[in-house]
């Protein structure tokens, strides 16, 4: 037939031999009927049901019952035969078999689910007039939230990080979703028509890396990032347009000047000419035991016969640091050596301005000790020009400025886009994830009942 039957539209050939009680086969590879064809096999032409009585319906044994119409098991009159108008056929019809009777596989009333009802999917709300799919969404962060319920240790602190996921990628949607829509609407006619060819290059680019085949770059795109390979191409895309709305919308008012570059760097400028560093150890010289050498007499003697520093505040004698050789924490110099401030006590700090690097001074009192000091080198980290550092400033300048921009740009559009409430889009996917991904850890506390904006609540901004 011509004309195409489909159950979910209006009443069909089909639908009316149910509603009178038939079951109506098609036996279009079984049992040749071309003897009952005019002319012999074929299609049964309109003309042939003119002027022709009806076929003989063969009756059943017992009059027929039926489950779907009049009362369950009572016993219902045989059907009467139904007449196929020519408004029905256009292009004739094959061995049709008309049979008296229940369709087959009816609904049996009795039945019963075997389990509680469980959760597949739903929408959970809209961006920019999109639905957003529970089932969908969770299933990108499929990996994460299951690595979260063996990281955290309660309930409770997987419910924090996993709302935490959950809101990121909510407003990672928006934000690509709205700045999408005002990337196409900036599109001229000639340019939206193009995005088909477009389309069509990348999917040819990315087949080209694999060889020239399709199959096969699709199994590498499927095998690295669990998409399709139209998928790719049309997220490709995306990033083109949201990059060309950037460089019309953004780029223009990045602007960095030289005024800008020379403030930064002399704001900057210890970071481009850092400050010599000291290195001192120390050696203090442990108190007297008795029956025991002096340990001052013996560091005094032991420095006396050419043994180094480090390896005497090593020995036994020390009481400063022994393990690292009396070394003492970096200290920068700021300013004149002479006037710089190296150790917090006035008297250690006075001792040290007066060295030069490889000099030591001592033994000298302090706090009813025994010290020695050592300057063992002063290192100076090669400092930066600002003519050296400008086109880095400038870079760094330029990118902050460049996200500031995309931060306004993104506020603005936010306004004037349509999302659900966010607070109860994430709570309604958390209340989701935690059923779907705390149920089987039993031994974990149970999870506290989360509260929030009711679902379905538009926003104009987060």
């Amino acid at each position: 037939m011509s004309t195409m039957l489909r159950a979910n539209h209006g009443w069909t050939v089909f639908g009316l031999v149910a509603a009178a009680g038939l079951s109506l086969t098609v036996s279009g590879c079984g049992q040749q009927a071309s003897d009952r064809v005019p002319g012999g096999g074929g299609p049964l032409a309109i003309d042939a049901f003119k002027g022709e009585p009806a076929p003989a319906l063969p009756q059943p044994s017992s009059p027929p019952t039926s489950t779907l119409a009049g009362e369950p098991g009572k016993p219902q009159p045989a059907a009467r035969p139904v007449a196929i108008s020519e408004a029905a056929l256009t292009g004739g019809v094959r061995d049709v078999v008309v049979l008296a009777g229940d369709p087959k596989d009816a609904v049996v009333a009795t039945a019963r689910p075997v389990s509680q009802p469980a959760f597949l999917d739903g929408v959970i709300g809209q961006i920019n007039g999109k639905p957003v799919y529970a089932d969908r969404f969770l299933g990108r962060l499929d990996g994460q939230l299951r690595a979260l319920v063996k990281q955290t240790r309660s309930n409770r602190e997987w419910l924090q990080a996993a709302a935490k996921l959950i809101r990121e990628l909510l407003v990672s949607d928006i934000r690509d979703e709205l700045l999408l829509a005002e990337a196409r609407a900036a599109l001229t006619p000639e340019e939206k028509a193009g995005l088909v060819f477009f389309l069509t290059s990348i999917r040819e680019n990315l087949a080209s890396l694999a060889g020239g085949s399709e199959e096969r770059a699709e199994e590498r795109v499927l095998e690295a990032e669990g998409k399709t390979l139209t998928e790719k191409a049309k997220d490709e895309r995306d990033k083109a347009l949201i990059g060309r709305l950037f460089s019309q919308q953004i780029q223009p008012r990045v602007n960095v000047s030289w005024r800008d570059v020379r403030k930064a760097y002399e704001r900057s400028y210890a970071e481009f000419n850092p400050p010599p560093i000291a290195h001192f150890r120390m050696i203090w010289a442990a108190p007297d035991a008795p029956g025991k050498p002096s340990p001052k007499a013996e560091i005094t003697r032991l420095l006396g016969e050419g043994r180094t520093f480090e390896e005497v505040a090593r020995s036994e004698f020390n009481a400063f640091s022994r393990a690292d050789g009396g070394a003492v924490p970096p200290r920068p110099v700021e300013g004149p050596y002479r006037e710089a401030t190296l150790f917090a006590d006035p008297t250690l700090n006075a001792r040290a301005r007066d060295l030069s690097p490889g000099q030591s001074v001592g033994p000298f009192e302090f706090q009813n000790r025994s010290v020695w000091i050592l300057l063992e080198r002063l290192e100076q980290k090669p400092g930066r020009s600002l003519a050296d550092a400008q086109i880095e400033i400038a870079r760094a300048l330029r990118a902050r400025k460049y996200n500031e921009e995309i931060a306004r740009y993104f506020q603005r559009i936010l306004e004037r886009g349509s999302f659900s409430d966010i607070d109860a889009m994430t709570e309604r996917l958390l209340v989701l994830a935690s059923e779907r991904y705390l149920t089987a850890d039993r031994a974990r506390e149970p999870a506290p009942p989360t509260s929030g904006a009711p679902a379905g609540a538009e926003r104009s901004a987060p």
